[in-house]
C-alpha cells in the first residue's frame, strides 16, 4: 500500500501538524513492516528530532522494541554500505 501511494505521488517528506513524518508515526505505533517499507523506499532516517528523539527512540518509548530494532538495523546497514563504498573507492 505504501509503495502504491508513493507511486501515485505521496511524499515521503510530508509531516503532520506535530512535525512527525511517516517513519516516526510508524515507529510510534509499532508498525514494523511499514517502517521497513518506508526505509526501503528511501525515507530519510533522521538521527534525532529535538523534542521526540529518533524514530527508533520513539518506538522504544512506546514499547515497540521490534520496530526500534528494525530501524536501528536499517541504519546500521546504511552505515556499513557507505563505509564499504568509501573503502572501494580507494580513500
Amino acid at each position: 500500500m505504501i509503495q502504491h501511494l508513493v507511486s501515485l505521488g505521496a511524499s515521503l517528506h510530508a509531516i503532520n501538524r506535530d512535525g512527525k513524518d511517516a517513519l516516526e508515526l510508524a515507529a510510534e505505533h509499532g508498525h514494523t513492516n511499514c517502517a521497513i517499507k518506508l526505509m526501503d523506499l528511501g525515507i530519510e532516517v533522521k538521527q534525532r528530532q529535538a523534542y521526540i528523539g529518533s524514530a527508533a527512540e520513539l518506538a522504544d518509548l512506546r514499547g515497540h522494541v521490534h520496530t526500534a530494532a528494525a530501524i536501528r538495523a536499517h541504519q546500521e546497514t546504511l552505515v556499513q554500505r557507505s563505509t564499504l563504498l568509501f573503502a572501494t573507492k580507494g580513500h
